[in-house]
């Protein structure tokens, strides 16, 4: 059993006429579904098309019109309480969809007070339907509302020595692969001696 919320952030939000306020989709949620307002094909040359239907959508597929962004404003305008910042994620959705976030997620800092806008990158082949996921009034993102803490940055000359050091990049699984070879050769090496008159 979930155990009841008790605390609360308190959000200002702006909207630009016909936005749509976020709201949670159960009470439970993290995060609160975010809608698009307006939203934009943009081909590769940069080159703007404002889609608010399906048969938008259609009609550019038509034309034969390419897609390599898609620009979606959500006429969402937020100021959080002290202490806190909001951020701007894809939902689970996004991972059934040809498309991705531009930056993975977005940091609304919290000075900010322009409109929140999502840039999605085409990573496959899309038809109209997958455009039309997009359009205004659709799902397009979730804002987590998360604690501010500043960090106290000081600089030292060396840092505590680790077991990993600077390893990076993959550098666990290479080093657990290195072990494994050398452990092969040791053990054939063993078996080799073993056989040996």
């Amino acid at each position: 059993m979930n155990a009841k919320l008790t605390r609360t952030a308190n959000v200002k939000v702006k909207l630009e006429p016909g936005a749509h306020m976020p709201s949670y989709a159960h009470p439970t949620d993290i995060g609160a579904d975010v809608k698009a307002w307006r939203t934009w094909l943009v081909q590769g040359d940069g080159t703007e098309h404002e889609i608010a239907s399906l048969a938008d959508c259609v009609r550019l597929n038509l034309l034969g019109i390419d897609c390599a962004k898609v620009k979606i404003d959500t006429g969402v305008h937020v100021t959080p309480q002290d202490g806190y910042y909001i951020e701007l994620v894809p939902n689970s959705r996004l991972a059934k969809s040809p498309f991705m976030y531009a930056n993975s997620f977005g940091v609304i800092d919290p000075t900010y007070t322009g409109s929140m806008r999502v840039i999605l990158n085409v990573v496959n082949m899309l038809t109209p339907a997958d455009l039309a996921n997009f359009l205004p009034g659709k799902v397009v993102g979730q804002l987590i509302i998360r604690e501010r803490i500043p960090a106290a940055f000081e600089q030292v000359d060396e840092l505590e020595a680790t077991e990993r050091g600077d390893g990076g990049f993959g550098s666990t699984e290479q080093r657990a692969n290195a072990e494994s070879a050398v452990q092969k050769i040791a053990r054939a090496y063993t078996i080799a001696t073993m056989k040996q008159p």
